[in-house]
């Protein structure tokens, strides 16, 4: 993600950006959204074994982190599980 931003943007950050998704994030992906600066994620369903955004753990909104991203939940849920 990091080299396309670079390549085709100009710059690793993807600011102003949302992400929408069916799952929620694992934590790889999770901390590559913390890294690429993006303001919002929205998905659709929890996932209790290997979510990041909240089931487990919330990476994302993390204070120990330079950067917090915004977390919308529930979006379609039954459609999504």
């Amino acid at each position: 993600m990091e080299f396309w931003n670079a390549k085709y943007l100009g710059s690793w950050h993807l600011e102003d950006t949302y992400l929408f998704v069916t799952l929620e994030p694992c934590p790889m992906c999770a901390y590559a959204m913390l890294q690429a600066r993006m303001n919002k994620l929205i998905f659709g369903t929890l996932d209790p074994k290997a979510g990041a955004a909240g089931s487990i753990i919330n990476i994302l909104q993390d204070k120990r982190y330079n950067h917090q991203i915004e977390v919308v939940n529930g979006i379609l849920e039954k459609e999504c599980g």
